[in-house]
């Protein structure tokens, strides 16, 4: 959800169609958009949207976090933990980890272990969907209570590029099909 302005610096402007798009008076009065607001983002789940988002993202509970510092992490930064969860929305779902076993991911019922092929960070593809979906993540070392080290969740919404294809072939299908009938119309008159 986006809005324009918390509040203008005076009603000079009030006479402007786009004044009246703010939540506070200039006097920090309250609107009542500003309770709805309120309301709306307490009650909704802190959710993951398309973008890189670090570790240590509001919306990603750590479990027992220790905030690192590696250049070779791909923001700088990353966090050493031993669990965390999140919900995040989109079409892919990716993960740049590193430890010393393998990290066990959970998506709602499913679970899935991703391998460390090397030393150092490795990224893992935990989610995939044609069109954009909200889902639950859980992810821990899969031995023992090892911590690991979480670098970036990356959440993508390729719904565009994944049904274009489809859509394409329906309307070349649907093309061609017209094509067809007008074909074996103009035979078929032809014929009388």
């Amino acid at each position: 959800i986006n809005y324009w302005f918390f509040k203008r610096p005076s009603d000079a402007e009030i006479g402007q169609s786009w004044y009246y798009f703010r939540m506070a008076e200039p006097d920090f009065t309250p609107l009542p958009i500003y309770d709805a607001m309120r309301e709306h983002t307490r009650s909704a789940t802190p959710t993951l949207y398309p973008g890189v988002h670090q570790a240590d993202h509001w919306a990603i509970t750590a479990v027992d976090p220790q905030p690192l510092t590696d250049s070779d992490a791909q923001l700088g930064d990353a966090l050493g933990l031993s669990a965390a969860t999140f919900t995040a929305h989109g079409t892919d779902l990716w993960l740049r980890w590193a430890g010393d076993g393998p990290l066990a991911v959970t998506i709602g019922d499913q679970a899935a272990t991703y391998t460390a092929e090397s030393a150092g960070w490795h990224t893992a593809i935990i989610h995939r969907s044609t069109l954009p979906q909200t889902i639950s993540v859980r992810i821990e070392s899969a031995e023992s209570a090892a911590p690991f080290r979480l670098d970036s969740v990356t959440v993508a919404d390729r719904a565009g590029q994944n049904v274009f294809p489809l859509a394409a072939a329906l309307i070349l299908g649907g093309v061609f099909v017209e094509v067809t009938l007008i074909l074996a119309l103009i035979a078929r008159r032809r014929q009388r």
